[in-house]
């Protein structure tokens, strides 16, 4: 799987742009919602340039990412086995460092150890702040959430960025009955065609995501994604980025370079981002200096940290980031408070996911894959 190392890498970069995400939604609201009186602030927020912070963007390419790994051994090996084995797994592989950021946030609630006050009157915009981490403190309701109410239903009252943990475990599962029905069926475009306009009639569009991730992995195994053409990369990073960035901002977008992308009847917002993610992608095995820079040692340390990072940082940008802030802010006035907690907290994120996927989530996948060779041993033991 050396090859996939830079995907790895690019996995890394997704999580950054989520965690400047949340930077944006606790510090500078206005770069993400716009604001009339905040004139270049809202020209930001429907810009390009916002893909440097657009979450949603970053977590659609998370699940054509998945899509693209969880079926590169089967369409390069065409052994139906390989899903099987990584149906039985994924629930082990995700499951236990979803449960210790949830624990985790348990604790801190419990012991009252989240700064609630509010920066609403200082920024000038929604409390979304106070609303984070309001959840039930019977172990109960932890149990529950901790063994499927996240993985089966998307239960994100103790961490919230788990909401997508769900659409990942789904999405992947979907997958891969999607590749063991079509395994046998000639030509394999029929089924997918299908899939597609089946998730997009109801509006799934994430799920898109997954079948797309398989498409590229399919067709570069052909070789057909291969585009020699400047003009036409230079074309399609073009569209990518438009449809990458394509703002939260929905007050605005009739007032936007977006406005010709935005339709009354149906909302497409997490749709665009589905598809830059795939051409971004596409753009990506293309194109050998990205996947060289993909590939460096920090990017790799970055994607090797990507899902504990992605768990954690929101806790801890609310628990230390937060009171720092506001603990500097009479001394250092906004911007210099906002640099200096920042600062301060990246390292701890870091750290913690370091740790967390160390001896966490490390361990689950090695656990998830003794779960696997046991189980396949024994079906297939069964069958001979």
């Amino acid at each position: 799987m050396k090859k996939l190392a830079y995907l790895e890498g690019l996995r890394g970069i997704a999580a950054l742009i989520v965690v400047l995400h949340h930077l944006v939604l606790l510090f500078y609201p206005v770069l993400n919602y716009g604001e009339e009186n905040n004139t270049l602030s809202k020209h930001i927020s429907i810009s390009p340039l916002n893909i440097f912070y657009n979450g949603d963007f970053a977590v659609c390419l998370f699940f054509v990412l998945s899509g693209y790994v969880l079926s590169y051994k089967y369409v390069f090996s065409n052994n139906p086995k390989i899903l099987i084995g990584y149906a039985i797994k994924r629930y082990f592989r995700l499951m236990p460092l979803i449960a210790a950021s949830v624990i985790f946030v348990f604790v801190v609630v419990k012991l009252n150890l989240f700064n609630r006050a509010s920066l609403t009157s200082i920024r000038g915009s929604d409390d979304w702040l106070n609303d984070l981490f309001k959840c039930d403190t019977s172990v109960v309701t932890l149990i529950k959430d901790v063994f499927y109410g996240v993985l089966f239903f998307g239960n994100n009252q103790y961490n919230p960025v788990v909401w997508s943990m769900k659409i990942e475990f789904i999405g992947s599962m979907l997958l891969f009955v999607f590749l063991l029905a079509n395994h046998k069926i000639k030509p394999k475009w029929i089924l997918f065609i299908l899939a597609f306009i089946l998730a997009f009639y109801f509006k799934q569009y994430y799920y898109i995501a997954f079948l797309l991730g398989y498409a590229l992995c399919a067709l570069n195994k052909s070789k057909q994604l291969e585009i020699s053409s400047t003009i036409i990369k230079l074309m399609l990073l073009v569209i990518a980025i438009m449809l990458c960035s394509f703002p939260a901002t929905w007050q605005y977008w009739d007032s936007s370079i977006y406005c010709f992308m935005h339709f009354s009847a149906i909302d497409l917002y997490s749709f665009y981002h589905v598809i830059g993610s795939t051409l971004l992608l596409l753009l990506i095995i293309n194109h050998q200096p990205s996947i060289h820079f993909l590939s460096t040692r920090p990017v790799l340390f970055l994607g090797k940290i990507s899902f504990s990072m992605y768990l954690f940082h929101l806790i801890l940008l609310v628990l230390i980031a937060n009171p720092l802030f506001l603990a500097l802010l009479p001394h250092l006035g906004y911007h210099f408070s906002f640099l200096t907690s920042v600062m301060l907290t990246l390292p701890i994120i870091g750290l913690v996911s370091n740790i967390a996927n160390r001896f966490i989530d490390q361990p689950a996948l090695r656990f998830a894959n003794k779960i696997e060779t046991r189980v396949l041993l024994a079906m297939f033991k069964e069958k001979t």
